[in-house]
């Protein structure tokens, strides 16, 4: 059968879909009883494709319709008008006979393709949109702006206590009533990952504890980020959250507090979390430090052995020598007696025999304090000869550390915990935190850096009171200084 006389079903391919003529005719006949003109509608040209209905019948691609490979046609080719993409080319094949070209064995067309490329197309449909911009992180404008205002309202303290105007305390309270609201909303109004929740509540139980008499509300954020962080297994805030949460209670019921802490020190030594042990036992002395019992007392020395002999256990000579320190001034507050204050100077000589380890030796703040006990131990005593050579001591060791570089304004100072007791998940900042050299270290607070001199002054003047009157007064004048020194800071 030849080629003019096979019977093709015409399909055409308009606005984007194949549709039948209805009706069947052979090639040659169709092209030539059909007009192929530009579509006037809006979309592609007008374009026809053919193919056999037998077992010739080329395969159709996945694009548009069949696709042949052939010989390119040098003459003879019937392009299809087309506005866009390539165009149509059906061969004739009498008319390659006819010039003496060599009909292909095989029918042949290769239909016109649409264009996808945006400049070669003029249709708006196919130009690529610009992309869009990304959506607003809300969550983290919220919390940015709580930050802002929670330091606007912190830099604006100084004023409110020298002015002492109702003004200035309601733009601080205003501060911080916005950024506690920013908070509030990014907890209510969010679904938050587990542990950027965790840090939200801490956050904003911590400014709710410090800033503002709502215990209650903060006591219910550190409840529910507990049960985020137990559910999560994310130890480090589950641990921030129960430290504050303990003082939180503490200003309710102390009994019911140092209760919850020791049963959180239980915890911490059954999975051998010995960095969060050093921070709940230090909790546990400073709650029991503010009840004045005998009992208490009691209490806080045996937490102190516990702290040092775990400590001396893993090597951290810096938790030592703080507890040594700790323990001398325990057994100056219980008793003025001579056995007491045997065992305070028993216990500073324990403290001074680890001042060359690295731990201790980069602390000033180790020295200072020693030398602040022993002359308070002097004087006790009743050595007056003895009291001003420990004063002279100290002076030397304030002179070997200047305040202004060794101590940070709000006193606190770290201590470097080895890293055989780091706990599987480490902190960045709160209770625990990181130094520049990726070292864990526990925080304690102690005076502020403006108060360090003020008492140097105070225990000075104490030293050389007995003298005062044959020293000209001497005594008097170091009161004034550290007066001074208080008025102009």
């Amino acid at each position: 059968m030849s080629v003019q006389n096979m019977a093709y079903p015409t399909h055409l391919y308009e606005n984007g879909h194949w549709t039948a003529s209805g009706g069947s005719q052979s090639v040659i006949s169709h092209i030539q009883h059909h007009d192929y003109r530009p579509h006037q509608q809006a979309g592609y040209s007008n374009q026809a494709s053919y193919f056999a209905n037998n077992r010739e019948r080329p395969q159709c691609s996945q694009n548009y319709g069949p696709s042949f490979q052939q010989q390119p046609f040098s003459n003879h080719q019937n392009p299809l008008p087309t506005r866009s993409g390539v165009a149509v080319v059906i061969p004739i094949p009498g008319q390659h006979k006819s010039q003496g070209s060599k009909s292909p064995s095989k029918s042949a067309a290769v239909v016109s393709k649409p264009s996808s490329s945006p400049a070669r197309s003029t249709n708006p449909a196919f130009r690529k949109n610009a992309p869009a911009a990304p959506p607003l992180d809300y969550p983290l404008l919220l919390i940015s702006l709580a930050e802002e205002y929670f330091a606007a309202a912190h830099s604006r303290g100084a004023m409110v206590v020298l002015s002492q105007q109702d003004f200035e305390a309601r733009i601080y309270y205003k501060y911080l009533s916005t950024g506690l609201g920013c908070l509030e909303a990014v907890l209510k109004h969010f679904r938050l990952q587990p542990q950027t929740e965790a840090k939200v509540r801490l956050r904003y139980a911590t400014v709710l504890y410090e800033e503002t008499e709502n215990v209650t509300e903060a006591e219910e954020a550190l409840s529910k980020g507990i049960a985020i962080c137990e559910r999560h297994r994310l130890y480090n805030q589950k641990y921030n959250m129960q430290y504050l949460l303990a003082r939180i209670l503490y200003i309710r019921n102390p009994r019911a507090s140092i209760k919850f802490v020791d049963g959180t020190i239980q915890d911490l030594e059954a999975y051998q979390h010995v960095a969060w042990i050093y921070a709940f036992r230090f909790l546990r002395l400073s709650l029991s430090l503010n009840l004045s019992s005998h009992q208490d007392n009691l209490a806080v020395l045996n937490q102190l052995r516990l702290l040092s002999s775990t400590a001396e256990r893993y090597g951290d000579k810096g938790v030592v020598a703080a507890a040594m320190i700790l323990e001398s001034l325990v057994y100056l507050r219980e008793s003025s007696s001579a056995e007491s204050i045997e065992q305070a100077q028993r216990a500073l000589a324990a403290a001074r025999s680890l001042q060359l380890d690295p731990q201790v030796k980069d602390n000033p703040q180790f020295s200072v304090l020693t030398s602040f006990v022993d002359l308070c131990c002097t004087l006790q005593s009743f050595d007056t000869n003895h009291a001003v050579i420990k004063m002279q001591a100290m002076q030397t060791t304030l002179e070997k550390n200047p305040v202004p570089h060794a101590w940070k304004n709000n006193g606190s100072f770290e201590i470097p915990i080895s890293h055989t007791t780091v706990s599987p998940t480490t902190g960045s900042n709160g209770v625990l935190r990181s130094d520049s050299d990726a070292n864990l270290t526990i925080v304690l607070n102690w005076i502020p850096r403006e108060d360090i001199l003020a008492l140097g002054y105070l225990l000075s003047s104490i030293a050389i009171a007995y003298r005062n009157t044959s020293d000209g007064q001497r005594s008097e004048q170091l009161l004034r200084e550290g007066l001074n020194f208080l008025e102009s800071e």
